[in-house]
């Protein structure tokens, strides 16, 4: 099997430390983000009350590709119950979060 950019000698899972999986810097910086992140929710300025932060996708996972990933992050609040109910905030949940993190 070939493997572009694999160095002579390298085995498979050098080169997936080495060119697929992020590095430390980048999952350090994104660890920072969420934090962020979850203390602005969970912060008293934020009119919605935030029963817990998730970190998904493929950072939550563990399956994050280098150059390719995301944060996704998921915080269920305990006032909206319904789609419907969502779709009338979400606008101002967003507006919310942008603001707070701005000050950040």
């Amino acid at each position: 099997m070939d493997f572009k950019g694999i160095e002579p000698d390298e085995s498979l899972s050098c080169f997936i430390d080495r060119v697929v999986n992020p590095d430390a810097e980048y999952l350090t910086q994104c660890g920072k983000t969420i934090d962020e992140v979850a203390k602005v929710l969970k912060s008293s300025e934020f009119d919605y009350k935030v029963m817990r932060t998730i970190k998904g996708g493929s950072i939550g996972k563990g399956t994050a590709v280098r150059g390719l990933s995301d944060v996704d992050l998921i915080f269920p609040i305990s006032d909206i119950t319904t789609v419907e109910a969502l779709k009338q905030k979400i606008a101002g949940i967003k507006d919310a979060i942008q603001s707070l993190l701005k000050r950040q």
